[in-house]
């Protein structure tokens, strides 16, 4: 599973790199490997949804999200673990895992290397010690669940992943992004100067909003259009006219022509 690093970064709407965001599914098509372990564990699909977001509607979602409903202009999205697993076809079984709970970490320790010092997760690991076979899952894991632009440690929220790609210890998918998503939500409501640097899964708002759309039976391209939202080659003038000419790895979800165009 090592290979050379393919992830891309992307950049908002200043042209700034930020968190790592998925644009295709090509890191699964390069390893093969990685693709039928996160097949085996239920999570392929999901992570092939992702694929572009729209970024006035992450950001009006991510200003109005309660934990369970957000306003994007004149829709109500409302989530849940259910809403969650329907939209991307996720199991709900497995522990409801997040960030703080505990995890065995005498387990952890057959995915790093022999010569690994004894592990402090509060503060990581450098990645070197992570064995070889486990690094292309590690990544796949930090750019399609974790959205992160930071490889150079890793902590004990990755490895707690890795337990459930090997089968060993499943978790609860759909819980752990609504976790997130409220995590990230909060976080910029309560301080907006955060938004450029703590706004995350860009491309898993914007599939949940388009799910939401499709089921009121509306046009997706209608939505954004009367809500005011900029069409994409506008969108694309803009990014260009910020970055002065300098090519950007800014991720541009096409609009549907109708809602049967965009699937989940």
């Amino acid at each position: 599973m090592v290979g050379k690093s393919h992830h891309k970064r992307k950049c908002n709407k200043s042209g700034h790199l930020l968190r790592v965001e998925p644009s295709t599914g090509d890191l699964f098509e390069i390893f093969p490997q990685v693709a039928e372990t996160f097949s085996k564990a239920d999570w392929l699909n999901f992570c092939m949804s992702l694929k572009g977001y729209h970024p006035e509607i992450v950001t009006a979602f991510i200003q109005t999200f309660d934990g369970h409903e957000a306003r994007v202009a004149e829709l109500t999205v409302r989530i849940s673990e259910d809403i969650i697993a329907c939209a991307f076809d996720l199991p709900l079984d497995g522990e409801r895992w997040f960030r703080k709970n505990k995890v065995d970490e005498s387990a952890l320790k057959q995915f790093l290397k022999e010569d690994t010092p004894e592990p402090n997760w509060s503060i990581g690991i450098p990645v070197k010690y992570l064995k070889d076979d486990w690094k292309m899952m590690m990544i796949a894991v930090r750019e399609y669940i974790t959205c992160e632009g930071r490889y150079v440690h890793i902590y004990r929220l990755h490895m707690r992943f890795l337990l459930h790609l090997t089968g060993q210890q499943t978790m609860n998918l759909p819980y752990f992004l609504i976790k997130d998503l409220i995590k990230v939500s909060k976080k910029i409501q309560s301080n907006p100067l955060n938004m450029e640097n703590s706004l995350s899964h860009h491309s898993l708002i914007t599939m949940i909003v388009f799910d939401q759309i499709r089921r009121n039976e509306m046009s997706i391209r209608n939505f954004l259009q009367s809500s005011g939202f900029y069409q994409k080659e506008q969108l694309q003038e803009i990014v260009d006219k910020r970055s002065k000419g300098k090519k950007t790895a800014f991720i541009l979800l096409p609009i549907p022509e109708d809602k049967t165009e965009m699937t989940a």
